[in-house]
């Protein structure tokens, strides 16, 4: 095969078993014959200032480079060989290494994709070459042609290169630069070069072709497997093969340690694992998160967005990570830009979509792109491509497309809550396969709340684990819903919903005391006192002193509806101990005590200490309880006068409340007994037509006695 290229592209040849790389110190493009006789298979792949060529032999087969006048010729050992060139060999001064190369060239940084290690190769530009013994390469390594590759200890470390006029000194780096790696040398840790979805298939071919030709393949093989396998976009091979490689016994070097915790993490990114609790060990993960490189910080700022919403810095480091990413094999890159994207649009900078729009216009970034589009409050027009989106071959980016048109939709009204909760809900398996099932919930129950579905919010917010963030400020919400809406029409039902969110309240352990209070004060209405003292907080709980107020009345009034007057009574002793001059709510609960306990002249007692700041609900129950007191001790007159306070407005003629109606018998009795006749036969004429026919039973008697009395 024939690389027809001119004198001023240099080239590098290295062995492993079957498997030949070929280095060419350029970028330009080559297009391989589509039959190649010498191989088995063949892929081209590119950096930025270097070409490899992947060259799998038949086996036993070896391989000569040679440089004739069209180019560099590739060609099977057998045939004549080429003009033997001086050796080239290798050794160390002054704690660095020098190169003695009789040759011209230059020095490109590539990766060993063999073993993973950074290399620094010097490429021959004539026909000269030669085969040198690299100490510092493994033994099953063979290095052929015109190769030098020198390995750098440490995939981290910085080296310059000096050259001399016997060859070059590359030693570690300080002072000027005067022979500088390429800009690029230490962007990847992982060998992902860009390539199409064939290509990377039958790089994992390749691989796996290897293993199966050895018996115990080594470390190196198994790591080149997983690169094969993580960039044809099968996380779970990758983990496979990665995991076989950490279960040898002895350690790897570090290159291949951080090699292996990189494609761990790589792995469980892209399958969507919960990365905090499936690494493989906290070593690894430290290995690949502190790794200085600009692939590890692009994994890390995909990472750390999975985890918490990008902020700040990781913002900026995310736009290199989608820039970065965007060059990795077809496969991979079609299953992880969408959800690097879909990080980079939610940035929140404004300037996301400008971004995005910059990267290459396909479908791994169609969804971040309308991601971006909808964040920026874009609600002229449907979001671009997004109905092909939702039925995705992938069920994840088919999850995430949907959940971001429902959204849109509800924001541009054209679909309400309980539309967006029906066609939210069926979607809670590709929600788990996505890793967001917490948020599915969320969205589910908030949704089902403002569509006034408590019920089916209540079902969705018990999937949600205790942990959950989000979850007291829904249930803070449901709770308001429920103890401040109109009064129930389905009692039963309500009360079902009540017990339901004390149940959650549990669960939760330690929630918000308002929540607990208002639930409280809820259930009581519900006539679930029992229930409502277990739900309240201590009054240690808050320092807020209004809530303290209603944590003591709630709890005395339910020990009241529980016929335990010792303890209501014990414990406004407590708060009297605490307080001189009690507020007027406590006062009101002494009264209600002690008209229990048929103490109505105490009652009375208490409710003339009362201070003149009484107003709304509090002054409507003391002026009942006064009434009821001047009621029971017969003071007819009085009575009759505080029940007219308390009386409905005549006007309206719609049924009067079960409560009112009460007060209504109540003030007609009074006044029937005071001898106030015209106040009796007025009374009647006013509500008669708004009370039940019960009531109007209990009027007729009144309207007779009435008429005795004259």
């Amino acid at each position: 095969m024939l690389l027809p290229f001119g004198p001023e592209v240099g080239a590098a040849m290295l062995r492993h078993g079957d498997l030949f790389l070929v280095y060419l110190d350029t970028a330009a493009e080559l297009a391989l014959p589509p039959d190649h006789g010498l191989f088995v298979s063949a892929t081209v792949e590119r950096s930025a200032n270097a070409m490899l060529l992947r060259l799998m032999m038949a086996s036993g087969s070896d391989l000569r480079l040679c440089r004739v006048e069209t180019g560099w010729l590739l060609s099977r050992a057998t045939s004549a060989p080429c003009d033997a060139p001086p050796t080239i060999t290798l050794d160390r001064a002054d704690g660095a290494l020098r190169l003695h190369a009789g040759h011209p060239g230059r020095v490109v940084a590539a990766r060993d994709p063999i073993t993973g290690q950074d290399l620094l190769i010097e490429t021959a530009g004539d026909e000269r070459f030669g085969r040198v013994a690299d100490p510092s390469r493994s033994p099953a390594a063979m290095v052929p042609g015109t190769e030098l590759g020198i390995i750098l200890a440490e995939a981290g470390d910085a080296v310059r290169l000096d050259r001399q006029a016997d060859g070059a000194i590359v030693r570690p780096w300080g002072g000027d630069a005067t022979g500088l790696l390429p800009a690029d040398a230490m962007t990847h840790v992982l060998d992902l070069p860009h390539m199409d979805a064939l290509q990377a298939r039958q790089r994992l071919e390749q691989a796996q072709t290897l293993l199966r030709q050895h018996a115990a393949p080594s470390r190196a093989m198994l790591i080149e497997a997983a690169e094969a396998a993580l960039g044809a976009g099968n996380g779970w091979q990758a983990l496979y093969f990665v995991h076989q490689a950490q279960a040898w016994q002895t350690p790897g070097d570090s290159n291949e340690q951080r090699r292996i915790a990189m494609i761990d993490e790589a792995a469980q990114l892209l399958e969507h694992f919960p990365l905090e609790t499936t690494r493989a060990s906290t070593e690894a993960a430290n290995s690949a998160f502190a790794d200085r490189s600009d692939e590890a910080a692009s994994w890390r700022a995909l990472a750390g967005w999975q985890r918490d919403p990008p902020a700040g810095e990781r913002c900026s480091r995310l736009q290199q990570a989608v820039q970065l990413l965007s060059d990795y094999p077809a496969p991979l890159r079609e299953r992880l830009l969408p959800a690097a994207g879909e990080a980079l649009s939610a940035c929140g900078t404004g300037q996301e979509l400008s971004w995005l729009q910059h990267l290459p216009d396909d479908d791994t970034l169609r969804l971040a792109k309308a991601q971006a589009q909808a964040r920026g409050n874009d609600l002229a027009g449907p979001l671009d491509g997004l109905d092909r989106l939702t039925r995705d071959r992938d069920p994840v980016v088919a999850y995430r497309a949907e959940k971001l048109d429902i959204d849109y939709r509800v924001r541009r009204h054209e679909m309400d809550a309980r539309q967006a909760a029906d066609r939210l809900e069926p979607l809670v398996f590709a929600a788990r396969m996505a890793g967001d099932e917490d948020a599915w919930a969320r969205d589910l129950a908030e949704l089902r709340l403002q569509a006034g579905q408590f019920d089916q919010a209540l079902d969705a917010l018990s999937l949600l684990p205790a942990s959950a963030g989000g979850t007291n400020e829904l249930l803070l919400h449901l709770v308001q819903a429920l103890a401040t809406g109109d009064e129930p029409k389905d009692l039963v039902a309500w009360d079902s919903q009540l017990l339901k969110c004390a149940k959650l309240l549990e669960r939760q352990g330690s929630s918000d005391p308002r929540t607990r209070v208002m639930l409280a004060e809820a259930l009581l209405r519900g006539g679930l006192a029992r229930k409502a003292i277990e739900v309240l907080p201590s009054s240690d709980a808050t320092t807020d002193v209004d809530l303290r107020l209603r944590i003591l009345t709630t709890r005395v009034k339910g020990l009241v509806d529980l016929g335990d007057i010792e303890g209501a009574r014990a414990a406004l002793s407590a708060a009297q101990d605490a307080q001189s001059n009690l507020p007027n709510p406590i006062i009101v609960l002494q009264a209600q005590i002690a008209m229990r306990a048929g103490d109505c002249a105490g009652a009375l007692q208490s409710l003339d200490r009362m201070t003149q700041s009484a107003s709304g609900d509090h002054d409507r129950e003391i002026s009942r309880l006064r009434a009821l007191c001047q009621t029971k001790t017969a003071r007819w007159s009085e009575a009759e006068t505080s029940w007219q306070g308390l009386l409905p407005n005549a006007a309206p003629r719609d049924a009067l409340p079960a409560a009112d109606q009460e007060i209504v018998l109540r003030y007609l009795e009074a006044a029937t007994r005071a001898g106030d006749t015209a106040a009796v036969e007025l009374g009647i004429r006013q509500f008669s037509d708004r009370m039940t026919s019960e009531n109007r039973i209990a009027l007729s008697a009144l309207q007779k006695t009435v008429v005795a009395v004259r």
